[in-house]
């Protein structure tokens, strides 16, 4: 019955069954095998763990879609997920911001395969891919980058939470420039489709599975969020409120209302929103009422002329710019002076 089913199956049928069984013998494998992570200076390392509760069936299930979707060069899924989602959003969008789209995007992935250290990184949008479809994989995933200059034994941290469509490769890259100034160990990790509705166990077995010499205390740690992960940094301050500083790039917020008693505790501490005035998700207009619906934690806001949701990957030499500038007050007096 078996060898029938296979040979009325067209060849295309065939490939994809045996391209999910190789999938599934190299990861398992890789479990059995397990390398450990070097945390090299200057290097940037893909941190894979199970969860607590992990089902090993599923686990070995949802990791092969992972796998092979990461044999697709990133450029062309970020590609293909904008022409699937932007005009989801935003249907009149000018063919000017899309063009400064396209070529943000072209720009960032052709500096990135140049670099054989991150062209070497896979690609983990299946996490993504795998939450769309209500799956939920079974391990925390992170991506680490520990710069040159902190030589072994970072300064800081800055604990990065992604937006919709997924961790890309592409964000620790962009974080890069930034640590290597300030010494700071990045971490990004993934959470599915950046959804951020219950992150909890993926961020704490990301942190605790770090060296100790590693682990930076959370008043040394700037936690940054981009779009949706907005959302993910004001649920992970509800559960520990000592961050260093809390920053939102083009990102969402919830209603204040229901973070009232976090204002307290946020009195001396930097609360940074990034937009651009083009943003045609993340609007002007909704990044100034979010400053002064947050106004109690001392919210302030950057404007970025002519920038669109893209402002990230088009602009974080000059964020990180400001960033370090608004820091300075915390790093050598300890709190916001104004």
């Amino acid at each position: 019955m078996f060898k029938g089913i296979v040979r009325r199956a067209g060849p295309a049928f065939r490939l994809l069954a045996i391209l999910l069984c190789a999938a599934f013998l190299v990861l398992t494998l890789a479990d059995l095998i397990h390398p450990s992570l070097q945390y090299q200076s200057g290097s940037v390392e893909s941190m894979d763990l199970p969860l607590a509760n992990h089902s090993l069936l599923m686990d070995s299930i949802t990791r092969a879609p992972i796998a092979l979707l990461s044999l697709i060069p990133e450029q062309y899924q970020v590609e293909a997920g904008l022409i699937a989602f932007l005009p989801l959003f935003a249907k009149k969008l000018p063919s000017e911001t899309k063009v400064q789209i396209k070529n943000s995007v072209r720009e960032l992935y052709g500096a990135m395969r140049r670099d054989t250290e991150w062209n070497r990184l896979p690609s983990v949008t299946g996490y993504a891919a795998l939450d769309l479809l209500g799956i939920s994989p079974q391990r925390a995933h992170a991506y680490l980058y520990l710069p040159r200059s902190a030589q072994g034994h970072p300064k800081g941290a800055v604990l990065f939470l992604h937006g919709s469509l997924g961790n890309l490769k592409a964000y620790p890259y962009l974080w890069a420039e930034y640590a290597e100034k300030t010494q700071s160990l990045i971490i990004c990790p993934s959470f599915g489709f950046g959804r951020w509705s219950n992150e909890q166990d993926s961020i704490e077995t990301v942190l605790n599975a770090l060296p100790e010499e590693l682990r930076v205390p959370r008043s040394k740690t700037v936690i940054a969020g981009l779009s949706a992960g907005g959302i993910g940094v004001m649920r992970e301050l509800q559960r520990h409120s000592d961050y260093q500083a809390a920053v939102f790039i083009s990102a969402v917020l919830p209603d204040s209302a229901t973070t009232a008693g976090l204002a307290a505790a946020w009195q001396h501490k930097l609360f940074l929103l990034f937009n651009g005035t083009e943003d045609f998700l993340v609007t002007e207009q909704y990044a100034v009422q979010k400053t002064r619906d947050y106004s109690s934690f001392g919210a302030a806001l950057d404007l970025f002329p002519k920038e669109n949701h893209f402002l990230f990957m088009s602009q974080a030499p000059k964020i990180f710019e400001r960033l370090e500038l608004a820091l300075a007050p915390l790093t050598n007096h300890g709190g916001r002076t104004d």
